[in-house]
């Protein structure tokens, strides 16, 4: 008895020192660094200046990253083939809490997206992105046909995305939820889609365009109104590009100094610490921190795609492809619009704007990542001992 329990010991000992020789530090490093630099920015971006204290949102901020370091490590140890398995039932969940927040939903800043659960608010289409990544993994995995897709082939995953789209569009959250038609269309598009298809799915797009535009909410369409010329409203609906693209060209090279922002400190920048917060990096740290932030942001989707590359199977490039989508999806969508080149649709810079939803779901598909890792050197190891044996 005494020997068994050893040997039980012995071996814990030894997955757990696989599992952690195996983990991608150089990614973790990256990680890591860029939510120390997302921490350091909503110190700068929330400070209470009155108490001369950091606020409120600097400890829920580092507390929802420790939350999310730890959902890293899980989503790294559970295995992702079971993960994939039951994407459906995943999906399911997913549409039945976007269902109860359309119906019961906490309501803030004029939209119900989230659910108060011990007075935390939570987002679920945050998670829900990863949840798609999951359904279209299974899909396209299950499917085993590689190039070439028919339209037969995309109605259903086209259906499940369009599902949760129409809810989170309901809202009203306009930028998530056109964050899960673009990673539908790099999903399709990784998976193999013809030729022939993407043409008619592109002209169908376009001439689906006033058909969206008529579903839009009033502060929508002057979002995009005023997108293309933000003078013609500068106290109203311009403001924030306005005063974003002030304090970007205000920052210089090296910045006016954390915490010396005019812009951000006086508070003339709306949503400093959420969609804007890349405006603050730019005013108080300048080119130069700009310049870090897409170095480690860089470095850090290089890795992603090592992992993508690498992958021994079809749900892991399908899962590596989806997390890197979200990423940069994010980063494209939400850069762009600080510097005037998109409408205003708020979407979160990831890493550094504060919320507990978007932080933890961002550190969970990092996990999915190392995990994705993990299996493929787990079986180079088992057929490089099957070779020996």
């Amino acid at each position: 008895m005494y020997l068994n329990g050893q040997q039980s010991i012995g071996k814990r000992q030894q997955f757990f020192i696989e599992f952690f020789g195996r983990l991608d530090w150089l990614l973790i490093f990256f990680t890591l660094s860029l939510c120390a630099y997302g921490i350091l920015m909503i110190y700068t971006s929330s400070y209470d200046a009155l108490n001369q204290q950091p606020s409120a949102m600097f400890y829920k901020q580092l507390t929802w990253i420790c939350i999310g370091i730890v959902v890293m490590f899980v989503m790294a140890f559970v295995d992702y083939h079971f993960l994939v398995r039951y994407a459906y039932i995943w999906y399911l969940i997913l549409l039945l809490i976007l269902l109860y927040v359309l119906i019961h939903g906490s309501v803030g800043m004029g939209a119900q997206r989230w659910i108060r659960i011990g007075g935390i608010g939570i987002q679920p289409s945050e998670i829900g992105k990863l949840v798609i990544v999951f359904t279209m993994a299974k899909y396209f995995s299950d499917l085993r046909k590689v190039g070439n897709l028919a339209l037969f082939d995309l109605w259903k995953p086209f259906a499940l995305v369009l599902i949760p789209f129409l809810m989170i569009a309901n809202q009203p959250d306009l930028g998530t939820s056109l964050m899960f038609i673009m990673l539908f269309a790099i999903m399709v598009f990784v998976a193999g889609i013809n030729l022939k298809l993407l043409s008619a799915v592109f002209v169908f797009t376009l001439a689906s365009l006033p058909v969206l535009w008529s579903a839009m909410k009033p502060y929508q369409k002057r979002r995009v109104l005023t997108f293309l010329n933000p003078e013609s409203d500068p106290h109203g609906a311009g403001y924030h590009i306005i005063q974003s693209k002030i304090a970007i060209g205000s920052g210089g090279i090296w910045g006016k100094g954390l915490l010396e922002g005019t812009q951000s400190q006086l508070r003339f920048l709306p949503e400093r610490h959420t969609d804007f917060i890349g405006s603050v990096m730019a005013e108080e740290l300048g080119m130069v921190g700009m310049l870090i932030f897409f170095a480690l942001f860089f470095l850090l989707i290089l890795r992603a795609f090592e992992i993508a590359q690498s992958s021994k199977d079809r749900e892991g490039t399908f899962l590596a492809v989806g997390i890197i989508s979200i990423l940069v999806l994010h980063a494209f969508v939400n850069l762009g619009m600080i510097m005037g080149l998109l409408p205003v649709v708020g979407v979160p810079l990831p890493f550094i704007s504060y919320g507990g939803s978007s932080m933890v779901a961002v550190l969970a598909g990092i996990g999915i990542l190392l995990n994705i890792r993990i299996r493929r050197l787990r079986l180079n190891a088992e057929s490089e001992k099957s070779l020996l044996i």
